[in-house]
């Protein structure tokens, strides 16, 4: 509408839209945003092992029912420091894309996450499966595939005391 200024996260546009159907009861959302300085949001410890710095381009869309939760995304985390444990430090700088992920949600019951994704020249591909218990999302499976792992890109981010250099595995 003239005059309706674009919300903001950290002075970047936060674009999106929701819609909802009374008779379905069904909420349909999208958003484009940019976050700048992640270490001074909320994002920044997401869990006791994932830590995000920098900035971070995503794009998603979900449907939303009371029975049912079906969400897309992708991000560019290309500017963005995320250490992961002890042993992930990918810098900022290091390509990092969320090509696809998928996520469907039967709340309080089941959770699966499907993803596509690629640091560098490596691709990574993953499934993770959740289970609700004890009022809490438990992990009960994952898998992670890297069809073919790019050794200057795995030496950039693990954090070994060697200096890993050479081509595709």
């Amino acid at each position: 509408p003239p005059g309706h200024r674009p919300q903001q996260i950290r002075q970047r546009p936060l674009l999106g839209q929701a819609s909802y159907d009374l008779t379905s009861r069904t909420l349909d959302v999208s958003m484009n945003a940019t976050v700048t300085e992640m270490e001074k949001t909320p994002m920044h410890y997401l869990t006791d092992k994932l830590w995000l710095y920098g900035d971070v381009t995503a794009r998603c869309t979900a449907k939303i029912t009371p029975k049912r939760i079906d969400a897309e995304a992708s991000a560019d985390a290309t500017q963005a420091k995320i250490d992961f444990e002890w042993w992930l430090r990918k810098p900022k700088g290091t390509g990092a894309v969320i090509h696809s992920l998928k996520a469907v949600i039967i709340p309080k019951k089941t959770m699966q996450i499907v993803g596509d994704a690629s640091v560098d020249a490596t691709p990574i591909n993953a499934v993770l499966d959740y289970v609700w218990t004890d009022n809490k999302w438990n992990n009960e499976h994952v898998r992670v595939n890297i069809p073919g792992l790019d050794i200057n890109s795995a030496g950039k981010c693990i954090n070994i005391p060697y200096t890993a250099t050479g081509g595709k595995v």
